[in-house]
C-alpha cells in the first residue's frame, strides 16, 4: 500500500494548530503505524496504544506552541 501525502496537508501540519490536517493524517496513517508497530512485535493492544500515544504528543507539542506564543 502506498499512501501519497499531499503538499497542502503537509502546509497545514506545519503551523501545528490546523486540527482538521491532524484529523486527516491520522486516518491516513495510523493504519501504516499501526502496521509498522505489529511488525516491531507489538501486540495489538500496545500497538494501539503507540499510535494514541502520537496523537497525545501532537496536543502537547500545540499546547507548548500555544504556550510559548503568550509569553513574546
Amino acid at each position: 500500500m502506498t499512501t501519497v501525502t499531499s503538499l497542502t496537508l503537509l502546509e497545514a501540519l506545519g503551523g501545528g494548530r490546523d486540527e482538521r490536517a491532524w484529523r486527516e493524517f491520522f486516518r491516513l496513517y495510523a493504519p501504516l503505524l499501526m502496521g509498522f508497530t505489529r511488525q516491531l512485535g507489538f501486540r495489538e493492544e500496545d500497538a494501539n496504544d503507540a499510535v494514541q500515544e502520537t496523537r497525545v504528543m501532537k496536543r502537547i507539542k500545540s499546547i507548548f506552541a500555544d504556550i510559548g506564543a503568550m509569553e513574546d
